[in-house]
């Protein structure tokens, strides 16, 4: 999973879950090194399946309006080099 997260960008931390006898769970928390790497999460690997499951990425709303700001910033940054 680590190595499928990385192919989005920079990932600063990976942490699978386990439960309270040790065994791993089917879910993590990813922190990435940058907004192009959040964004690359958000947008490719929401519609990406493993082994047949498909993935699911949450992000809170303040993270999620993070997102919408950069894209915008990006969106007019890209224009504006036209």
């Amino acid at each position: 999973m680590e190595r499928i997260i990385k192919s989005c960008g920079q990932l600063n931390s990976w942490k699978r879950i386990t439960d309270s006898q040790g065994e791993l769970k089917t879910f993590g928390y990813a922190e990435m090194k940058t907004w192009e790497g959040v964004f690359g999460v958000f947008k490719i690997l929401s519609s990406y399946e493993v082994f047949e499951n498909k993935l699911t990425v949450k992000v809170d709303t303040k993270a999620e309006a993070l997102i919408d700001d950069w894209v915008n910033l990006k969106k007019a940054e890209w224009i504006s080099n036209q």
